[in-house]
């Protein structure tokens, strides 16, 4: 505060009232004032000169509060520049700073001269219990005074801490056919920061296996996403897991994943009925009558192959049957011999007598059994001949009977030696006899096979043919039946064919086209004669409906019109020779699902969108190659993401979801697992959307300073600025704060995109001398981030207004004035020009007659004719809005004055007291006048505030007697108020005088009064206390705010009843039980009312109501009765007794039995049995129903008791019940098959017969009329398998 030289005690001036003097904010520090006194008629001016000295000023901090941010780090780092705001008015002071921080002590340090804060220890907010917020202390000072702000630091969490896994290295044992998508292990990762840079999200690099062949779940857990078979038993394999935190800060662990050499198999087993098999005996009782039926049936035919013997079928008696043979028989099993086996035993004659050139042996043992191969020839020449000739060897066939004989081939052989044995081998092209085809020959260079007549056991045919015949009518010549030829041909079986390539599996994309072929089947045969002749067959199955066989190329190909199921499809190919010999195998084909590609994430894996993002957005699409159709769809769940078909299109589209929350404070990128599957194979992929920050805005041309006159009242556009948003988007500004706080400043949009106006507002009222400085704070956001600066308006001093022609003085007539008529102009200067406003008021002030114009025009507001007040002292101000200046007086003496009559002995010292009630017309006042004109005639006035005391009192005009109203009573209860000033007016028919009369009523005591003379209640009986309905009182007293109290008798019923004084509420003063003998049921009393002076009564009649307030009870808890189980029906066996203490209607109780309470069998016993006993409920009811009971209790006494025990032990196989059951079934069974075979041969007379050792000679059996050789004529015993069909 500036000072000046304090005054002398006769010095009329002083320092202004409303105007501070500031040394730094006056135009000047020395000033000269002159100094008039006037007289009214002269005047005498001095000058008078005026220092102003400097005094030292405290430093004030213009903003009383700051914030400042640092990252949480070490010691020595400097926070940003705190910006202090502070005033100090004078100019050159050396400011130095210093801080406390309460309790905290230690974690920063301030610089002296400039204000900066700085960490002077390590500070790490992740650390349990540390602070995160600090208030301190900043303090200021000049040397000598001092101000103090609030600073609040704020310690950032920021991402300082990598991710770390528990273990380096993970190490698992997994099945190789582990399931997929099952949880094997789990990785278990921490991060030291908190917050938001604590999370942190699972990933895997198995860039080294080539394949996503492991996958991750949020939580850690590692899980197989696809089959583990293409490692093999014994191999290991290692990936790496990575933990990402929201900063993207990596940790990192090995997995090693090892499949043993051996798999583990785990059975669950669920409860459930146990069958048949799993029942312990059962399998066993099976088993040993399957081997008993087995040994049965195998042990005869073990014993006939052991002893050298076969059973041969029969047939009827005199048919002629052919051996029974399996479909095999038609091939040749091993090599034998077809023909006369003994060539020399037939050495006796030829054909060289004879025409005869070819024979056709139809002999038994000339016929071919098998299909094979004739090795080798051997015939018996002829022993007439002397020299070699050749014969040709034949093998005839009729297809049907009645056709001609067809050559099935022939071999010649040269005979070399005479008389003897000639054996051709066969070297060149084989002839493949079938089942069924006979030897023959034909002689075509003459006679050389000998023969020999085995009387009548010959069969032949013999003629002669002039040339070589490949077909003849062999049935056209009779047959022989007396001759055996020397010829017999060795047989080789023919060799299975094979297949070169198979067994073998191949394997084939499901996409491939109709026609392909898949595999080309390649034969073998050892037998050079199969050339050509071999036949290829496939098998039916689900194979065929795919792929099919060109018989000719022997290709396998793709079907047309199929499509290819992925899987194993076995197609089973049989070759075979003309002997039917053969070789089947099988040809996998192996149908591999090409599973979908995804050829657009080969080029695009990723996209970076803005977090701002919430519109539905196509971010990429998946180009998917399959000729199967695919779905793709999105395995990351929570994200706001989804994949779906795009419209018009058949792709899928990985889309942003409509409305999508992005933050990239919390997510700055999401890693999409994807999949596309053809409904065999799932092709995974990893899409990765990246979050594009959002960029806060810019606030451009801040921070900004303006300059305004603190006498500005209009509203005025500080300053427009612009706001630059990376994103162009449209962005809100407002102001946070106002320092020092005021509403006076505000923001709005300006006319241009992002462009901003900061207007002060409309009569502002700035006061230069309260707050010189205003710090407006912006924020502008656009929706995520914000942008903030500082604006400051400061306020410049208003210079006051000068008065040119003040003081002075002037006159008035008050004859002949009139309202706005003018006094005076007064005259002034403002240095800025301002708009002034003046103001004035009057000594005296009372029905002052001037005003003052904004112009400064002095004018009559009233006229003033008749005015008796000589002069007034009008004093004047003017107001540039700021600074005000007055006050300038001016004296205005008013002429031709008119004595204005006066009231004198009002106002009384205190109100004038009158009763209510008091009489009407009742002189209570007289007014009494002065009136220095004696001449004049006066009139008295009188009203009232309220406005309705003149009902109550009149004033007579003529003398000024006031008195009460003659026609109203004063009620005190019922005026509008109970005070009143009466304003009572005397005239001299020129001037008035006007003075107030204050009249208070008083109240006067009346009594209270029933409205309602008679009152009626009613309680039920009950104890002390009860406290009966509200009487609901009718009662009057006009006094407002008097203290009522009740009274009560009731005659000579005294102490049955009590009432509270206060409310009048009415209680039992004891019990009261109207069953009791002699009770009263109805009272009647008188209630009193007072309200301490005066008393008004009114009757009151209580009714006692009687209730049901007692239980019927019975003479006994219990009653017992022991009844004969035989006992009567409809007898009387007791009775139960029972009472209620009411009286009246509820004393009287109804009973759940005979009305009197006897008790009476209505229901044999018999079912209940001896030596049992019952029991039940007995109740008696009253008519208000309460309830009593009892127990009654029925014993039936016992005659005879017999006690079994039963002891509990394990089933036994028969009590089984299944057991027996199979038990007789395979004793049936085998007694069936034990019976059947005995039965048979019995029933057939069977025989056995020799086969002699292995290895042997053996005859094939026969009936005993198929050989009529003596050889075979023996007298064995033949079995006759179905001789019992013959003797039925």
């Amino acid at each position: 505060m500036e000072t000046v030289p304090k005054p002398s005690r006769d010095n009329t001036e002083s320092t202004s009232s409303s105007t501070n003097i500031n040394f730094e904010g006056v135009s000047s520090t020395s000033f000269t004032f002159t100094i008039t006194v006037t007289d009214t008629k002269d005047s005498a001016s001095q000058n008078l000169s005026i220092s102003i000295v400097n005094q030292n000023e405290a430093p004030v901090f213009t903003k009383k509060a700051y914030a400042l941010s640092v990252d949480e780090g070490v010691a020595g780092t400097t926070l940003a520049d705190p910006s202090y705001l502070f005033q100090d008015e004078d100019n050159g002071d050396t400011h130095k700073f210093s801080m406390t921080c309460a309790s905290n002590v230690g974690y920063f340090s301030i610089a002296p001269t400039t204000g900066f804060i700085s960490l002077t220890t390590n500070i790490d907010v992740d650390a349990a219990g540390s602070a995160t917020s600090f208030i301190c202390t900043v303090v200021v000072s000049d040397g000598s005074f001092t101000d103090s702000a609030s600073l609040t630091i704020t310690v950032n969490n920021i991402n300082d801490n990598t991710p770390r896994f528990s273990n380096n290295l993970f190490t698992y044992y997994l099945d190789i056919n582990y399931p997929l998508n099952s949880v094997f292990g789990s990785t278990i990762a921490t991060d030291a920061d908190t917050g938001p840079f604590g999370n942190f999200i699972y990933s895997i690099d198995q860039t080294a296996l080539g394949t996503e062949t492991f996958g991750i779940q949020a939580n850690g857990d590692l899980y197989l996403k696809n089959s583990l078979t293409s490692y093999g038993y014994g191999s290991s394999i290692s990936f790496i897991v990575q933990a990402t935190d929201t900063g993207s800060l990596q940790g990192t662990a090995t997995v090693f994943i090892v499949i043993p050499q051996t798999t583990t198999t785990t059975t669950t087993t669920t409860e459930r009925p146990i069958t048949f098999w799993e029942y312990p005996a059962n399998p066993a009782w099976v088993i040993i009558a399957g081997l008993l039926g087995l040994i049965i049936m195998v042990l005869p035919c073990y014993m006939c192959y052991k002893n050298g013997f076969s059973c041969t079928w029969r047939g009827r008696p005199g048919d002629y049957h052919e051996k029974l043979q399996e479909p095999s028989e038609s091939q040749c099993a091993s090599e034998h011999d077809i023909g006369e086996p003994k060539t020399e035993d037939l050495d006796k004659d030829d054909y060289s007598k004879g025409t005869v050139n070819a024979v056709l042996n139809l002999k038994d043992q000339y016929q071919f059994k098998c299909c094979g191969f004739i090795k080798a020839w051997e015939i018996f020449v002829s022993k007439d001949s002397t020299t070699g000739r050749n014969v040709k060897a034949q093998v005839w066939y009729q297809e049907d009977a009645g056709n001609d004989w067809t050559l099935r081939g022939e071999n010649t052989i040269q005979v070399t030696n005479v008389k003897k044995i000639n054996v051709e081998d066969i070297s060149g092209t084989r002839i493949r006899p079938l089942l069924g085809d006979y030897i023959g020959f034909y002689e075509f260079e003459g006679s050389v096979i000998t023969y020999k007549d085995n009387n009548k056991n010959g069969q032949y045919k013999a003629t002669t043919f002039t040339s070589d015949e490949t077909t003849f009518d062999w049935d056209t010549v009779a047959v022989g039946d007396e001759r055996g030829h020397a010829i017999h041909a060795t047989v080789t079986p023919s060799i299975s064919p094979t297949f070169t390539n198979l067994d073998d599996t191949v394997a084939i994309s499901n996409n491939e086209v109709a026609g392909t072929v898949v595999f080309t089947l390649a034969t073998s045969d050892s037998d050079p004669e199969d050339a050509g002749l071999l036949t290829v067959a496939t098998s039916t199955g689900s194979a065929l409906n795919f792929f099919e066989l060109d018989l000719i190329t022997l290709e396998v190909k793709i079907r047309s019109g199929v499509s290819l199921v992925p899987g194993d499809h076995l197609l089973e190919f049989t070759v075979r020779d003309p002997c039917l010999k053969s070789s089947t195998n099988i040809l996998t084909i192996r149908v591999e699902n090409d599973p979908p590609v995804i050829t657009s994430l080969a080029t695009s894996s990723s996209t970076t969108i803005s977090e701002d993002s919430k519109l539905e957005t196509l971010l990429h699409t998946l180009i998917v190659t399959d000729k199967q159709p695919t779905n793709c769809s999105l395995v990351s769940t929570g994200v706001p993401f989804v994949i779906k078909r795009i419209s018009g299109s058949t792709n899928y589209g990985i889309f942003l979801s409509t409305g999508a929350a992005l933050d990239y404070g919390k997510q700055n990128a999401y890693v999409l697992d994807l999949s596309c599957t053809d409904n065999y194979d799932d092709t995974t992929g990893i899409y990765t959307v990246y979050l594009l920050q959002n960029e806060p805005p810019s606030i451009n041309g801040l921070p900004r300073a303006t300059d305004i006159q603190e006498d500005v009242f209009v509203e005025t556009t500080l300053y427009t600025f612009s706001v630059t948003d990376p994103e162009n988007t449209a962005v809100t500004c407002s102001v946070t704060a106002i320092i020092p706080n005021t509403n006076i400043i505000f923001m709005k949009p300006s006319t241009n995109f992002n462009e901003f106006d900061i207007i002060l507002q409309s009569n502002p009222s700035l006061r230069y001398d309260l707050v010189r400085t205003y710090r407006i704070d912006i924020q502008c956001s656009d929706g995520r981030r914000s942008d903030s600066n500082v604006f400051f308006m400061n306020v410049l001093r208003n210079k006051p207004t000068v008065f040119s022609n003040l003081q002075n003085i002037t006159s008035v007539s008050s004859i002949a004035t009139y309202i706005g008529q003018k006094v005076f102009d007064v005259d002034i200067s403002d240095p800025e020009n301002d708009q002034v406003e003046f103001s004035m008021f009057c000594v005296p002030s009372t029905n002052c007659p001037f005003e003052i114009y904004h112009s400064g025009e002095i004018v009559l507001k009233r006229t003033i004719e008749g005015e008796f007040i000589p002069a007034y002292d009008l004093y004047v101000h003017v107001s540039d809005g700021k600074s005000k200046t007055g006050p300038r007086s001016l004296t205005v003496h008013v002429l031709d004055i008119n004595y204005v009559p006066v009231i004198k002995n009002l106002p009384l010292p205190s109100a004038l007291v009158v009763s209510e009630n008091s009489a009407l017309g009742l002189s209570i006042f007289q007014v009494s006048i002065q009136d220095n004109d004696g001449a004049d005639t006066h009139t008295y006035t009188m009203t009232s505030s309220p406005s309705d005391g003149v009902l109550y009192f009149d004033i007579n005009s003529a003398n000024g007697l006031v008195s009460t109203s003659t026609s109203s009573n004063i009620n005190y209860e019922g005026v509008s108020a109970t005070y009143f000033t009466f304003t009572i007016t005397v005239t001299d028919t020129k001037d008035s005088a006007s003075k107030n009369l204050s009249i208070s009523i008083a109240n006067q005591n009346e009594a209270p009064v029933f409205t309602k003379r008679a009152y009626a209640l009613s309680v039920d009986e009950g104890v002390a206390g009860t406290t009966l309905a509200d009487p609901s009182y009718l009662y009057q007293d006009e006094d407002n705010g008097d203290t009522h109290k009740f009274s009560m008798t009731c005659a000579s019923n005294v102490g049955y009843f009590s009432i509270a004084p206060a409310t009048g509420f009415i209680s039992l003063a004891t019990d009261i039980d109207v069953d009791a003998t002699g009770s009263a049921t109805s009272f009647t009393c008188t209630v009193t009312v007072s309200d301490g002076s005066f008393t008004d009564s009114v009757s009151l009649t209580i009714t006692v109501n009687n209730i049901n307030d007692n239980t019927p009870r019975f003479s006994n808890n219990l009653f017992t009765y022991y009844l004969d189980i035989n006992y009567p029906l409809n007898s009387v066996f007791g009775s139960t007794v029972a009472t209620d203490a009411d009286t009246g209607d509820f004393g009287t109780e109804t009973f759940g039995i005979q009305a009197n309470g006897d008790l009476y069998l209505k229901t044999s016993l018999t079912s209940y049995g001896y030596g049992s006993s019952t029991s039940f409920i007995v109740q008696a009811t009253d008519t208000g129903s309460l309830q009593g009971t009892a127990k009654v209790l029925i014993v039936i006494p016992q005659t005879t008791t017999t006690t079994t025990t039963t002891t509990d032990r394990p089933i036994t196989f028969w009590e089984y019940s299944a057991n027996p059951a199979w038990v007789i079934v395979a004793g049936i069974l085998g007694s069936i098959i034990m019976v059947l075979p005995c039965y048979m041969c019995y029933k057939n007379r069977c025989s056995c017969t020799w086969r002699g050792r292995p290895g042997d000679y053996r005859d094939r059996i026969q009936e005993p009329a198929e050989n009529s050789n003596t050889h075979y004529n023996n007298t064995r015993s033949y079995w006759k398998a179905w001789k019992w069909y013959e003797q039925q």
